[in-house]
């Protein structure tokens, strides 16, 4: 036998290589709630075309995620009524349509994310109705940059969510943990989990969502279902502890980019590239643009335009700065 194909027998990510049967047995998915009287995204501001809006978004998400991955399955769950034009536009790129109820996770309309916990909801009645054994959850402002075949073959091992980028006495970690006393005797130091992201594999995503049900009956007994801090990610956070099950961060398969007056992005969608981009504050514009533009010419501008309608920085290397600073610290004594 060569020595390259005793390397290649040795070779770990060899044995790890995610065949086509996993790919086709992926299901990747947005959910989407509307409920009379309910506040929808605070990053949406034409609430009366909020659904129109996650519609649009979810597409790109979904269709993005199907030009990378021929192979898995794609398609929204909803509790809405959908109307015939985009069910026929989803049906022709093969986006799939699930209606499901909206029966757990309920809040009152007081609390401003108590649509936000659908994602809970249709996550948990995805699992026990639909045949498929690895399931990505993705909120809808997503756009997928690159192959999923790491991410599901994580998701063999682990349940993995995307953790929030907060310190330990950042004010959302330290109510996080107020909550959490009122809750549970015992003290934990709890990470934001959730974030846009929730990846596993039925058999570990089962008990996972077994936790989370029993904590949202624990929340109903100490009637704390009004409070605006809680949102679907305090459940998924608190779950992360309480299931048991292995949890892996997705920080390296999605990153979260801020793009208008709060800045706060990176040019990791192009070095050490990310799988999916999370766009929160594109709702309304690059998605919608991009949405449009698909729409029009029955596919996507090239990666570069994407880019730029993301409102995402230049990759370009700052040479000119560079080298400023490297002839002042050549002169300067």
């Amino acid at each position: 036998m060569k020595m390259s194909e005793e390397i290649s027998k040795l070779n770990p990510i060899n044995a790890l290589a995610v065949n086509q049967n996993d790919m086709s047995q992926a299901f990747v998915f947005c959910a989407i709630a509307s409920k009379e009287g309910f506040a929808g995204s605070v990053n949406i501001k034409d609430v009366n075309n909020s659904l129109h809006t996650y519609l649009c978004n979810a597409f790109v998400a979904l269709k993005t995620t199907k030009i990378y991955n021929p192979e898995v399955n794609v398609g929204i769950i909803t509790n809405a009524s959908v109307d015939p034009k985009t069910v026929a536009l989803f049906e022709s790129e093969g986006i799939r349509i699930y209606c499901a109820p909206f029966d757990d996770f309920l809040f009152p309309k007081e609390n401003k994310w108590s649509l936000a916990f659908f994602k809970l909801s249709s996550y948990n009645w995805a699992i026990r109705n639909l045949e498929y054994n690895y399931y990505i959850q993705l909120d809808c402002d997503v756009v997928c940059n690159g192959d999923l075949s790491d991410l599901i073959e994580e998701s063999k091992r682990s349940v993995v969510m995307l953790s929030g980028p907060f310190t330990f006495s950042h004010p959302v970690r330290t109510r996080f943990l107020t909550a959490y006393k009122l809750l549970y005797e015992d003290e934990q130091a709890i990470v934001k989990y959730g974030s846009g992201l929730i990846c596993g594999s039925k058999d570990k995503l089962l008990p996972f969502f077994d936790c989370c049900l029993n904590l949202y009956e624990k929340i109903k007994e100490k009637n704390y279902c009004n409070d605006n801090l809680l949102g679907d990610e305090f459940i998924t956070s608190i779950a992360a502890i309480k299931s048991g099950v292995p949890i892996v961060d997705g920080n390296p398969y999605m990153c979260v980019y801020w793009t208008h007056r709060f800045y706060l992005v990176s040019t990791n969608y192009y070095y050490d590239k990310m799988a999916f981009l999370h766009l929160p504050a594109e709702k309304e514009l690059g998605m919608m643009l991009l949405y449009k533009y698909y729409t029009k010419h029955k596919k996507f501008p090239d990666q570069k335009k994407i880019y730029s309608l993301l409102n995402l920085p230049s990759k370009r290397f700052p040479v000119v700065r560079i080298f400023i600073n490297w002839l002042k610290n050549k002169i300067t004594k």
